[in-house]
């Protein structure tokens, strides 16, 4: 991982936990009316949501309606992979990893691939560059899905959205970012 990435990531994460929890709230109402206006006005309509429940730091998007499934992440640290399953809000589990807490399918729940996902990260720029956490996950299993490609929607709080984010070859950029203020499409 390159220095200027870390760097950055801590920078972000400082201004992040000096948000006012009111404040995560505010915007990530307005992250999810931003969220529904982009699916109206593109014709969005996927038959299966991939989602995240949110960690603390993170826009919480549960409130979406969609018509179809929702999926979530589920990680696995041994192996350093990801997948979504098929899952309600109701049917998640609470587990510790990566020293946090994170609500997860069950493990019998279906494996799937979402044609939507929506994806948290610790800064965006408005060339659809991600920053995430280090670890990869998302580039990852977007590098490696079986079927088409997804579409990629990066969400972020308005102070997570930076003039630029350092690259590598291996990370993915979004189709669309959204924040509370805007949508760009990529």
């Amino acid at each position: 991982m390159s220095s200027e990435k870390k760097n950055l990531r801590k920078e972000v994460l400082n201004i992040i936990a000096q948000m006012d929890p009111q404040e995560f709230e505010i915007q990530s109402a307005k992250v999810v009316s931003n969220l529904v206006t982009l699916f109206k006005s593109e014709n969005f309509y996927p038959q299966t949501l991939g989602i995240f429940y949110p960690i603390p730091g993170e826009v919480n998007c549960l409130n979406l309606k969609v018509l179809g499934s929702l999926a979530f992440p589920v990680f696995d640290e041994d192996s350093n992979d990801m997948e979504f399953k098929s899952s309600s809000l109701s049917e998640l589990k609470t587990i510790n990893a990566f020293g946090k807490e994170f609500k997860v399918p069950c493990e019998s729940s279906q494996i799937v691939e979402p044609d939507i996902i929506l994806i948290p990260g610790v800064a965006f720029d408005e060339s659809g560059h991600r920053l995430g956490r280090g670890k990869g996950y998302y580039d990852r299993y977007l590098t490696n899905r079986k079927k088409k490609e997804p579409l990629k929607i990066g969400v972020c709080f308005n102070q997570q959205l930076q003039e630029s984010i350092p690259c590598e070859q291996h990370d993915q950029v979004m189709d669309f970012v959204v924040t509370a203020k805007k949508v760009i499409k990529v």
